[in-house]
């Protein structure tokens, strides 16, 4: 299972009569709020993503357009954030702020990854970056660990 969760939020979210609209795979969810961060339990796959702003509560057309493509593995989360253009007629936009594993997402129990260390990354006498991981500074030429 994966988790998505899109926020929203927009300054003055009490004045606004109509809700966002938010499509996942072209379907319409149900539900969409500006005030909360709307979240969504998919099954792990490639979702295209679309929010935008109806134009008013009798009129049908969708402006302020933003659409996304995210790729979700299994137990994987994303956050994305929509914002609303200036003027009303400019497309919104939807970018990806996170995305990473969710462990909450799990019901298998994982195991740590033990960390293998390289070697130092920078000489500790003159600090300049060591590319080969030797055991010679080529800058200063002073010895590594």
């Amino acid at each position: 299972m994966t988790r998505l969760s899109i926020n929203c939020n927009i300054l003055f979210s009490f004045l606004s009569v109509v809700k966002p609209t938010i499509s996942i795979n072209g379907v319409k969810q149900e539900n969409a709020s500006w005030k909360n961060v709307n979240i969504y339990d998919l099954p792990p796959g490639q979702y295209h993503i679309r929010v935008s702003r109806p134009w008013g509560l009798m009129m049908p057309i969708d402006t302020c357009v933003a659409e996304t493509v995210v790729n979700l593995r299994d137990q994987e989360s994303a956050v994305l954030n929509y914002k609303l253009p200036i003027m009303i007629f400019l497309p919104g936009s939807l970018t990806l702020v996170s995305q990473n594993i969710d462990s909450s997402l799990s019901s298998a129990p994982t195991t740590p990854v033990k960390q293998v260390s390289s070697g130092p990354e920078l000489c500790p006498t003159c600090k300049n970056p060591i590319p080969n991981k030797s055991k010679i500074c080529e800058w200063c030429g002073n010895s590594i660990g």
